[in-house]
């Protein structure tokens, strides 16, 4: 059998989840996001986890989207775990960094200038994050995101991602 390497899809080693690389998050891309308002944690999870450019944060994954669990990469190998508790999680997580930015500006005066309108959106985000069908929209998109990447990351973890098997 020969193996074919696609070497423009070469990754880079996958980071586990929990040392996801956030550091290239600017104020600017945080402000974008919250000034989708509903959507701004998809899109959180969009520019962390399913960026090209970014494709060492590829570590969440649906194999199937019948099946109660998803994987996540533990730095070493893909661990399962019930897949709405993930959902929520990364949810969660998200939710956090946006919150934690909300508040840096909400307390500095020239930041809350700024960012005014990301800031007024996240806040109208915040006064319906708790309504069910606005999180079950949410994890209905990033069920779909995550099964959708899998044909894009590399499960061995070899740093390429076979494209043809010749026999």
């Amino acid at each position: 059998k020969k193996i074919t390497i696609d070497e423009d899809k070469i990754k880079l080693k996958l980071l586990s989840y929990n040392k996801t690389n956030r550091q290239f998050l600017t104020d600017e891309m945080i402000s974008i996001c919250m000034q989708k308002q509903n959507r701004c944690i998809p899109e959180m999870i969009k520019l962390v986890h399913f960026s090209e450019v970014h494709p060492e944060n590829m570590n969440i994954l649906i194999r199937n989207l019948n099946n109660e669990s998803a994987v996540i990469y533990d730095g070493k190998s893909w661990e399962f775990f019930d897949k709405d508790n993930l959902l929520n999680k990364i949810i969660k997580d998200s939710q956090s960094i946006l919150e934690k930015k909300f508040m840096e500006w909400y307390n500095d005066v020239h930041l809350s200038i700024k960012y005014k309108e990301a800031i007024s959106k996240f806040e109208q985000y915040l006064n319906v994050s708790s309504n069910q069908q606005l999180i079950d929209s949410i994890k209905n998109e990033l069920k779909l995101l995550c099964y959708n990447i899998k044909n894009k990351i590399d499960i061995n973890n070899t740093g390429y991602i076979v494209t043809e098997v010749i026999e």
